[in-house]
């Protein structure tokens, strides 16, 4: 994904969805991850969610797994 894009849509997404309009600490993740994008040239890799998605459509168990990206990481292959 365009790293531009993706930097834009977070930054709005932090603001309004996770901040509520509060400041940050500063070096909080929000800003970190921001950062990290607003200097990025190359696109931004994304996780697919359609193995994970699919795991969870089989019945398999999900226990184990600390969040949804974790699963979706192994549904994959690692």
């Amino acid at each position: 994904m365009d790293a531009g894009l993706l930097h834009d849509h977070l930054e709005s997404f932090f603001n309004i969805s996770v901040l509520k309009g509060r400041a940050e600490p500063p070096g909080g993740a929000a800003a970190r991850q921001i950062a990290a994008l607003a200097g990025r040239v190359a696109p931004a890799p994304l996780l697919d969610m359609a193995p994970a998605l699919n795991w969870l459509r089989s019945g398999r168990p999900t226990a184990g797994f600390d969040s949804f990206r974790d699963l979706a990481r192994e549904a994959r292959g690692g």
